[in-house]
């Protein structure tokens, strides 16, 4: 897939490069403002889907109503999201060997990938409730 290489694009990505977390469209429409690159939520929408369909991010969906993008060049992780301020920090350990083998196994199931999500209440948002 050819993907225009414009102003606004590559500002996406290098916006991820830079926060390191996933991002909402909301997210980058104040960012790519910040940086007098003025666009709309179409754009933006427009921006973000053709960079998931050639794979450079990965659309993220936490139980919020939208949808958040990471670059797919990141090391293999997963998340943890408060309920309360939606604050998403990444779990970079992961030791799943066992599930996988399980799956496989006992479902004669070949795991190709896998995600996991953990939903609880961050630190801040525990010690002000």
């Amino acid at each position: 897939m050819k993907i225009r290489n414009t102003k606004a694009s590559s500002a996406v990505i290098r916006i991820l490069e830079k926060e390191k977390k996933p991002l909402d469209v909301e997210d980058f429409i104040g960012r790519l403002n910040r940086r007098k690159i003025n666009v709309d939520r179409t754009t933006v929408f427009r921006i973000v889907n053709k960079l998931t369909e050639a794979r450079i991010l990965t659309r993220l969906e936490f139980d919020e109503g939208k949808a958040r993008y990471e670059l797919t060049s990141l090391p293999h992780h997963h998340h943890a999201i408060c309920t309360k301020c939606r604050k998403v920090e990444d779990i970079k350990e992961c030791n799943i060997r066992e599930v996988k083998k399980n799956a496989e196994n006992n479902l004669s199931f070949k795991i190709e990938f896998h995600r996991i999500e953990l939903f609880g209440k961050c630190h801040e948002c525990r010690s002000i409730y």
